[in-house]
């Protein structure tokens, strides 16, 4: 059994990459999170989250990590049976933060926790989180806050702190990063058969009048030249 926290910043595709390897490999399953705050518009109980009150989520007593984002809401993963302790082939696919990475890998051991951070250029990254909100609140202020903050919250010094290794995968593009992510976790995947939703590439090529398809060259220098020291090659994940 392996846990892989995809840690990242904002727009980097980290919920996109496991919604396809889900698709392209049959031993990745989601680890469904729970959350307080109200469901969105298409989102499934017990798909996208488990949606819980305040008092549900205070009554479990296996809480692995709960993070509060008031006024919005409180996330947690909770170690409730989805995980099967015993399996040899499984791997549970789950993003977050780096505390919860953190929290992760002390509940379930190191040797059963992948971190892997999926970076994304800068460039690209903003252009994907206006995207969303030009699609949604259209509250770009939030964007540029959560922007500027996901650059500290990410940085190297960061993962030191968290005794985490940044052991960074360069998000190209969709199917080419999905079975990158899969050589690391040891999965072997088939084709990507299932047309995943509108993708952030295809939003981002939308408001620059570029194709999303043939970019992921530039894309890659672009990560080259912003990589805090990262030469934008893939580093895999501790086993």
């Amino acid at each position: 059994m392996k846990i892989c926290c995809l840690v990242g910043e904002s727009g980097s595709g980290k919920s996109t990459l496991a919604a396809a390897l889900t698709q392209m490999s049959s031993n990745a399953k989601r680890l469904v999170t729970y959350t307080t705050r109200p469901p969105r518009v298409g989102e499934v109980h017990g798909v996208d989250y488990y949606f819980v009150t305040d008092d549900e989520l205070k009554a479990m007593d296996n809480v692995v990590v709960k993070e509060d984002f008031p006024p919005m809401g409180s996330f947690a993963v909770v170690d409730d049976g989805q995980v099967d302790k015993r399996s040899r082939t499984a791997v549970y696919l789950v993003d977050g933060s780096l505390t919860r990475a953190q929290a992760l890998v002390k509940h379930y051991g190191e040797k059963h926790v992948v971190v892997v951070h999926v970076y994304l250029d800068d460039e690209t990254r903003l252009l994907r989180m206006c995207g969303r909100a030009m699609a949604g609140d259209h509250n770009y202020v939030e964007v540029c806050r959560r922007f500027l903050a996901d650059k500290k919250d990410y940085a190297p010094a960061q993962f030191v702190a968290h005794g985490l290794r940044d052991e960074r995968l360069v998000n190209i593009s969709l199917e080419t990063t999905t079975k990158e992510l899969a050589d690391i976790l040891g999965l072997k995947t088939v084709a990507l058969q299932k047309e995943l939703p509108l993708s952030t590439d295809e939003t981002v090529a939308m408001m620059t009048g570029r194709r999303s398809r043939g970019n992921g060259h530039e894309r890659q220098q672009r990560s080259n030249r912003s990589g805090d020291g990262h030469q934008g090659t893939r580093s895999r994940g501790r086993r």
